[in-house]
């Protein structure tokens, strides 16, 4: 369905042919939805989730990931999920919050691209992920 495509045999979503990831090699969703499928659609019944309430459980967690990496930061939002890895959460890159030690001297170097010096307000702001460590630009609120 996802594909557009009729359906394949069984437990055959991986195969080349039938491989989301290959179909839509651009779309960084068909890895997670792959994974999915390797969690019910299996040749041995010991690999499949147990029963339906396990897989409306991950259905509902692959779409809250989803939205997390789709979604954009929400106005003057100090947190909010992360959009790369979807299980962490953005949080302000500061010195009080211990999460500028991720960056190591990046505000520095961001400084100098933006033409500020590093005593100026910066015109963005710094947010780094709280589980990978990761860091994402965005435009500063007055």
């Amino acid at each position: 369905m996802i594909s557009g495509r009729n359906g394949f045999p069984f437990w055959e979503y991986s195969r080349e042919e039938n491989n989301l990831e290959r179909m839509f090699s651009q779309d960084p969703i068909m890895p997670l939805v792959n994974t999915l499928l390797a969690k019910c659609l299996v040749r041995e019944e010991r690999d499949c989730l147990p029963a339906s309430q396990q897989l409306l459980t991950e259905v509902d967690a692959l779409i809250n990931q989803i939205n997390a990496r789709r979604g954009p930061r929400p106005d003057n939002a100090e947190t909010w999920p992360c959009r790369m890895c979807g299980k962490g959460t953005y949080r302000p890159a500061t010195r009080a919050s211990g999460m500028a030690a991720h960056l190591r001297g990046q505000p520095l170097i961001l400084a100098q691209i933006s033409g500020a010096s590093v005593t100026d307000q910066l015109p963005f702001g710094i947010f780094v992920c709280d589980h990978f460590g990761h860091a994402e630009l965005f435009k500063a609120y007055p």
